[in-house]
């Protein structure tokens, strides 16, 4: 029943998502993607021509005022986070949202569909009891509870000795 609901959940946002799609392109007359615009810095989405199987490139723009910088990198897709490994999902995230110029809404936002077996349990939980106010909110939580089980336990200690001396010194 719960994954019944959760597929009914993405089916509606894919939906939402593609209308939205839809509505920015015939907005912008073309496939051209206006990004952020901040100040003097206007920042562009150029996606290129993409066949089906292949991965495509994004080619960011930034203008600064005097002139045009263009970085390309590859499509990326937010990393899943099922419950193992959050140091290393923090830091693929973190990396993740630079690109894509987020916010702390749009971060949070993206954070939770990215879950997944243990760390969706643990979120549906947690938002429970205290909702999340922000990206570094739930990365705070997140962390507590995922960080390595073996952190601050006996085993973590004896692993943490360190020989000091020679053999022979012991004696």
């Amino acid at each position: 029943m719960m994954q019944k609901m959760i597929e009914d959940r993405l089916t509606a946002l894919e939906a939402e998502i593609e209308a939205i799609k839809q509505d920015h392109q015939r907005l912008t007359g073309g496939s051209e993607l206006t990004g952020v615009s901040t100040g003097k810095r206007k920042v562009r989405n150029e996606e290129g021509p993409q066949e089906e199987g292949e991965e495509g490139e994004t080619s960011l723009s930034v203008e600064t005022g005097g002139g045009q910088e263009k970085i390309k990198f590859k499509k990326l897709e937010m990393p899943v986070f099922n419950g193992e490994d959050s140091e290393g999902w923090f830091y693929r995230a973190e990396h993740y949202f630079q690109m894509h110029l987020l916010n702390e809404r749009e971060k949070l936002k993206i954070a939770v569909v990215s879950l997944e077996g243990r760390g969706l349990n643990w979120f549906r939980w947690a938002e429970n009891r205290k909702r999340f106010r922000s990206w570094r909110e739930l990365k705070e939580r997140m962390y507590n509870r995922f960080r390595c089980r073996d952190f601050g336990t006996t085993y973590a200690r004896f692993l943490a000795i360190k020989q000091e001396g020679t053999v022979s010194e012991y004696l």
